[in-house]
């Protein structure tokens, strides 16, 4: 079915249910500023959805198990942006990491949100030159 839950703490969910839990399209809310919009597997986010953190951070794309899952993009609340994959939350994969400081867009690898000491790309504000450059790990 379908409804409206608002909890004493005064967050809120609107949106499907299946056995007492949210499922399917639904809309969570809390007092703190969090908020997801998306699709949900009893009681978890699984599948396509969006999220603002309190932080004002910000994320669109997949979800299971309630983590950040697959392809995503997400926006930080400086302006940066990450898109690419993500693995148990964290960045995990290829990607794109583009600066708002100076618009800087570097195409590296990262493990369990570090950048892997792989090579990547960094690519200028104008995107007419681009260098390579190694990426630092340094563990969790």
């Amino acid at each position: 079915g379908a409804g409206k839950l608002i909890k004493a703490n005064g967050s809120t969910y609107n949106g499907g249910w299946k056995e007492d839990l949210y499922n399917g399209y639904g809309t969570y809310t809390s007092t703190d500023g969090f908020m997801y919009r998306g699709r949900y597997r009893l009681g978890k986010r699984h599948g396509q959805g969006e999220c603002i953190f309190p932080t004002g951070d910000q994320y669109m794309g997949e979800w299971a198990n309630d983590v950040m899952e697959g392809a995503g993009v997400y926006r930080f609340k400086n302006g940066d942006i990450f898109e690419g994959f993500f693995k148990d939350g964290k960045r995990h994969g290829p990607g794109g990491y583009q600066w708002a400081c100076n618009h800087k867009l570097d195409i590296v690898v990262y493990e369990r949100n570090v950048r892997a000491d792989v090579v990547g790309v960094r690519y200028a504000k104008n995107r007419k030159k681009a260098r390579k450059i190694m990426g630092v790990r340094k563990g969790d």
